[in-house]
């Protein structure tokens, strides 16, 4: 794909994003960090997927992500929600997590 200003501005922006995201984690304690671990790692996922692809990606299709004011929040946000819906199918479908049964020993 041809690289554009959208590409440019995108990449500028959420290089900007991630950086104050970052520091606002270094200020806080350990324990908050610790609550935020899924939103964290959820960012760093976004960070890392849009930093691989956004070449490969058309200007018309990064436009809307363009227009987030917050676009790694947004897809962090839109990626936790996706995985805890597949979680949720997987579970409610037992295909994840079953219950053990009871050993019955004989006595």
């Amino acid at each position: 794909m041809a690289w554009s200003e959208v590409h440019d501005d995108l990449l500028q922006k959420v290089n900007r994003e991630m950086e104050d995201y970052q520091t606002r984690m270094l200020s806080r304690t350990s324990i908050e960090v610790y609550n935020q671990a899924e939103e964290i790692a959820a960012m760093g996922f976004c960070h890392n997927q849009l930093m691989e692809y956004l070449h490969d990606s058309r200007a018309v299709d990064l436009e809307p992500l363009l227009e987030q004011e917050k676009p790694l929040e947004f897809l962090a946000h839109h990626c936790q929600t996706r995985e805890l819906c597949r979680l949720h199918r997987q579970t409610s479908s037992g295909r994840t997590l079953r219950r053990s049964r009871p050993v019955h020993r004989g006595g």
